[in-house]
C-alpha cells in the first residue's frame, strides 16, 4: 500500500518493517525497520515514514538501545546525497515511546543537516552506523515506534536499517522477581 501511495510522487519503497517480541525473562521489544527508497521523480523529495510496535506495555524504567545505518545509491550518474529534513530540522532516525520522542540518531547540527552521499557518478555512499546504548527510559504504555525522516536526491535510491529494543531495568526486573517469590511463598 505504502509504495502505490508515493509512487505517484515519485518515490519507490520496498522493504520490510519487523516487529519482535523477543521471548525472555526481560521480556524485551524490539522494532527493526529495514527500507529501499528510489526516487523517480526529476527532484528531490523529502521521505517520512513512521513504524510503531503495539503490545501490552512494559513498566518503568526501562534500559533503550537503538541504532541506524543507512546507504545512497546514484543511480544516473550525478550526485546521490541524503540529509536530514531541512524543512523540519528533525534527525534522520528518531525513537519513540508511546508517540514521545525518547532519542535520535543522525542529527542535524545548528547550521547544517546531516548528510551523506555518493563517492562518485554510479557509486554508493554510507551514513553511520550510529548507535546508542544502555539509556534509561520511561515505561511504556501501548507503544514503541521509529521514524526516519529525510530528503532523497532525484534519480537516486537510499536504504536504512534500523533498531529500537526496550528492556525493564535491571531494577524493575528484580522487583518483579521479588514479586513472583512472594507470590509462589503465599501458595506454599
Amino acid at each position: 500500500m505504502g509504495d502505490m501511495n508515493l509512487r505517484r510522487f515519485g518515490i519507490v519503497m520496498g522493504g520490510a518493517a519487523l516487529a519482535m517480541a523477543l521471548a525472555s525473562t526481560a521480556a524485551a521489544e524490539t522494532i527493526i525497520f529495514n527500507y529501499v527508497i528510489t526516487n523517480t521523480s526529476g527532484q528531490t523529495q523529502t521521505v517520512t515514514i513512521t513504524n510503531n510496535l503495539l503490545f501490552g506495555g512494559l513498566a518503568g524504567p526501562t534500559v533503550m538501545s537503538g541504532s541506524i545505518t543507512g546507504t545512497v545509491t546514484d543511480l544516473n550518474g550525478s550526485t546521490a546525497l541524503v540529509t536530514s529534513n531541512p524543512m523540519t530540522g528533525t534527525s534522520i532516525y528518531t525513537a519513540f515511546i508511546d508517540d514521545v520522542e525518547v532519542y535520535s540518531l543522525m542529527n542535524p547540527t545548528m547550521d547544517n543537516p546531516f548528510a551523506f552521499s555518493a563517492t562518485g557518478p554510479f557509486q554508493s555512499g554510507t551514513g553511520g552506523p550510529e548507535s546508542f546504548t544502555a539509556v534509561a527510559g520511561p515505561g511504556v504504555i501501548s507503544k514503541i515506534g521509529i521514524r526516519l525522516d529525510f530528503t532523497l536526491s532525484h534519480g537516486d535510491s537510499a536504504s536504512f536499517t534500523s533498531i529500537f529494543t526496550v528492556i525493564p531495568a535491571p531494577g524493575a526486573i528484580a522487583v518483579l522477581g521479588l514479586g513472583v517469590g512472594l507470590v509462589r511463598r503465599r501458595r506454599s
